[in-house]
């Protein structure tokens, strides 16, 4: 038999079950905040299981409730062999839990809770799972805007991009707009110029140089559990110097942040350039730092109806890389020094009182310091064979 013990991030589901294949993982939450709805990612070479067949289902059984839960074989570069088993599951400070894998078994497809569209002629991209949805503008039609992200708060469970863009393309007395709240949610989120819910910027000089709309984008995966995606900015302008940033966005279900893998690419690599993760302001929000400075919150109103509650936006950045949290009258900003050409990973994304997740500002900043937590400290994954 063979043990291997790996440290990764994510969570749930714990009997004996056995696995026909031989493989099972026991997944241990060594962090003293729980992990309700993690997605627990395990390297698919660790598993000594073939590449198979990708396009089908890959069974993972929750030994103690004897159920199956959902799970992604995700091959991120489309070479027909998979670089990582994804599946979902909550874990409880300190418990440990135990799952079978059946690789490439029959089974009925598993809806996702996960959706990333481009939709024409907008040319946005729109991203949710079941707790809240983003977009980023890459088209004029979208209005005066750069690269902000948007917001899209949510109250089902359910995925409302598709048939939310259908509806506000509607003409007349027939179109649904999205920007009011119809039963779901709506997008009550104001970007424009900004930076919006966490976008970046490179600081020269005092300056924000700022990328516009994104002209190019991949979509790599599109669930059951995880949603990714890369949009390329060219041509930024930092006082006379010229940069790409790609940006790779991670959306997993049951999560209200993004990961964003940041690279900036100048005209030459291991150079340093000031970056800042911005949150816009809106009416009444207060600036709320999230554990010894490793990130920052707004909290307030939604919008100027107090029927719509109240919703939080946050930065996260791991490894204590922000240099400085401060703000201006439009944005609060979480300061970080990058080099070029290296990725530069950060936390964002928003919360909202109507989704039933946050009752208040209170649960807000738990959430986000337990996340924080949950970053410092991964799960203990073991595979068995």
């Amino acid at each position: 038999m063979i043990f291997r013990t790996i440290l990764i991030i994510s969570i749930v589901f714990a009997g004996p079950v056995m696995s026909l294949s031989g493989v099972r993982i026991k997944v241990t939450n060594t962090s003293s905040a729980e992990r309700p709805n993690a997605v627990v990612c395990v390297r698919w070479g660790h598993l000594g299981l073939p590449a198979g067949n990708v396009g089908k289902a890959t069974v993972i059984v929750d030994e103690a409730a004897g159920k199956e839960v959902i799970s992604q074989v995700l091959d991120e570069n489309s070479d027909g062999t998979p670089e990582n088993l994804l599946f979902i599951c909550s874990l409880k400070p300190g418990e440990e839990k135990w799952f079978s894998v059946e690789p490439f078994a029959e089974t009925a497809a598993a809806q996702s809770l996960v959706n990333t569209q481009y939709p024409l002629p907008r040319r946005d991209i729109a991203w949710e799972n079941d707790r809240i949805a983003y977009r980023i503008y890459g088209s004029p039609l979208a209005g005066d805007v750069y690269n902000g992200i948007d917001v899209l708060t949510k109250r089902v469970r359910y995925r409302v991009i598709d048939k939310w863009y259908h509806g506000d393309s509607l003409k007349g007395k027939d179109r649904v707009s999205y920007h009011e709240d119809h039963g779901e949610g709506a997008d009550f989120f104001q970007v424009g110029k900004s930076l919006g819910c966490g976008a970046t910027a490179i600081l020269s000089d005092g300056k924000l140089c700022q990328a516009g709309l994104f002209p190019y984008y991949r979509i790599i995966a599109n669930g059951p559990v995880r949603a990714i995606f890369e949009v390329y900015y060219p041509d930024i302008d930092a006082g006379g110097k010229k940069y790409l940033e790609i940006k790779k966005f991670t959306l997993d279900a049951g999560s209200n942040l993004n990961k964003i893998e940041d690279l900036i690419i100048g005209e030459a690599s291991g150079l340093p350039v000031e970056l800042v993760c911005g949150l816009v302001k809106r009416g009444g929000v207060s600036l709320h730092k999230i554990g010894d400075a490793g990130g920052l919150s707004l909290w307030g109103p939604t919008n100027s109806d107090p029927v719509n509650g109240f919703l939080g936006t946050a930065v996260l950045v791991p490894d204590n890389k922000i240099t400085r949290v401060y703000e201006d009258s439009i944005h609060a900003y979480a300061l970080c020094s990058v080099l070029t050409g290296k990725p530069f990973t950060y936390y964002t994304g928003a919360g909202w009182t109507r989704s039933g997740d946050f009752k208040n500002i209170e649960d807000w900043l738990d959430y986000l310091e337990n996340y924080m937590k949950n970053l410092e400290t991964p799960l203990v994954i073991d595979v068995k064979q």
